[in-house]
């Protein structure tokens, strides 16, 4: 990596990520039940850099895709976000973003949003 190439590089925090999980459960609509891997490919759909970048700045050599995704979905118990949804008692089955079925927390869209802006 060129100095000008490293210059441009922006690590995505978990916050700023944050913001775009927020629009997305945003757009849910109310009594809506979801997973986390939902959450995932819509933000790779959406905000694939951000996603991306976020990635890269996870130090660890081994399950990356795992740990990256763990924290994302650790996003949904936040607020604001966890006013909005409430954690489903079970677990889901549903497709990661690897293609394999995985057991997963669900949760309901409780609250309407406030209309936010990308």
């Amino acid at each position: 990596m060129t100095k000008s190439t490293e210059s441009n590089f922006k690590t995505t925090t978990r916050d700023e990520l944050k913001k775009d999980i927020l629009l997305i459960v945003g757009e849910i609509k109310e009594d809506r039940i979801f997973d986390s891997h939902f959450v995932i490919r819509q933000l790779l759909k959406s905000f694939p850099d951000k996603y991306l970048n976020f990635s890269s700045s996870i130090k660890t050599k081994i399950k990356k895709t795992a740990i990256t995704n763990g924290q994302i979905a650790n996003v949904l118990k936040t607020k604001p976000i966890s006013d909005l949804v409430e954690k489903i008692e079970g677990k889901f089955y549903s497709e990661s973003i690897n293609g394999k079925p995985n057991s997963n927390a669900g949760w309901k869209k409780i609250k309407p949003s406030t209309k936010l802006k990308k």
